[in-house]
């Protein structure tokens, strides 16, 4: 009879165990989706997180549904007719402590990554449109033969958008090739001059020996804008259509160089000096006085930055220091890059605050309780 209860009782407590396991592998959670949570939130919708995230939206639905089954409780409310979403009280406490455990996450693996010294991951960059082939030419194809381990992910867009996913975490870093409309968000990791460029078929644009020629020359030449010149050009001299004959006002480069294949428009473009064109399109150098054009690399001042990505701003440094010298110029770039925190000190950083914070809700809970 003891030898039936000492069985009874190992058996009762192996399916005690195998529940404890159940329950605990059910309350595993990816921390893809709390980083997934944090995008519904900072979205504000359903919708644009699943367009920004490249998910569906039943999948992101589900799990939502996921972590409010894990929690017990609902964590975001969505008024029927409203595309707006609203938070929960524990939905807020959630998506605070998402933000916790994914930075924790990101640390590790950077701190790792440190110490290993070995160089792999995804790199994401948000690029504006018409960018990439340039960019991956001039720039990616070198980095990703010197870290073959690297693989890339690049999202086209508007300034916007590229805000909007360097914010939320979807990517790391911007090439963005207009002026940020929240500047204060970002930090300007490099900035490179581009020049104000018109092409055009071959004697479109009549003759122009030494290359250049001004605004008020081709004020009555049929255009196709880039986006990008647009916006800098409404700053100055107000609307464009009272100043010049705009044909197309182009989201893009590329699609105004389109327009210029034609032979029936020439493309206001910007440009970097060395930047190849289509080589049966005469190239003229635009003098705008104080118009100034550049693109520049940022990140979001509320996402650390991955070890692959400070790696990658290390070696763009060398690149532009590499050119600038072969060239016999000075690289203006470099010293946008003096006193980044690496990785390890970063971490250090990170602890000695944590540390801090406790200590300060420490002293907070001794003062309530006097």
């Amino acid at each position: 009879m003891a030898e039936l209860k000492t069985i009874d009782t190992g058996m009762s407590i192996f399916f005690m165990l195998s529940l404890k396991k159940r329950e605990v592998r059910e309350r595993q959670m990816d921390t893809e989706y709390y980083r997934n949570f944090m995008a519904m939130v900072e979205a504000g919708n359903m919708t644009r997180a699943a367009e920004f995230l490249h998910i569906t939206q039943p999948t992101l639905s589900k799990q939502l549904q996921l972590l409010e089954k894990m929690y017990g409780t609902k964590l975001i409310i969505a008024a029927r007719g409203r595309r707006r979403m609203h938070l929960t009280e524990a939905g807020e406490t959630l998506y605070r402590r998402s933000k916790h455990i994914c930075s924790l996450e990101d640390l590790a693996l950077d701190e790792v990554a440190s110490v290993t010294r070995e160089v792999r991951g995804v790199l994401r960059f948000s690029i504006s449109q018409g960018r990439s082939h340039n960019f991956i030419r001039k720039v990616l194809t070198g980095f990703h033969a010197r870290y073959p381990q690297v693989t890339f992910e690049m999202h086209e867009g508007i300034i916007t958008t590229q805000q909007e996913e360097l914010l939320m975490g979807i990517t790391d870093l911007g090439i963005c090739n207009t002026e940020l409309t929240q500047p204060d968000q970002f930090e300007v990791l490099f900035t490179r001059e581009e020049e104000l460029t018109v092409v055009a078929r071959p004697g479109f644009l009549g003759s122009h020996p030494d290359g250049n020629v001004t605004l008020e020359m081709l004020q009555e030449v049929p255009l196709a804008i880039s986006g990008g010149c647009a916006g800098m050009l409404r700053k100055h001299i107000g609307n464009l259509y009272d100043y010049f004959h705009p044909i197309a006002i182009c989201t893009t480069k590329s699609s105004a160089i389109a327009w210029a294949q034609t032979g029936e428009v020439a493309a206001l473009i910007p440009a970097e000096p060395n930047e190849v064109l289509d080589p049966e399109l005469q190239r003229l150098r635009v003098e705008c006085g104080d118009i100034r054009l550049s693109k520049s690399i940022v990140r979001a001042l509320n996402r650390p930055l991955s070890h692959v990505a400070e790696v990658f701003l290390r070696y763009y440094a060398d690149t532009r220091r590499n050119e600038a010298e072969q060239s016999g110029g000075i690289c203006e770039e470099e010293p946008k890059l003096q006193g980044r925190v690496t990785s390890k000190r970063r971490g250090k950083q990170n602890r000695k605050r944590a540390k801090q914070n406790r200590q300060n809700r420490k002293t907070d809970m001794e003062s309530k309780g006097k």
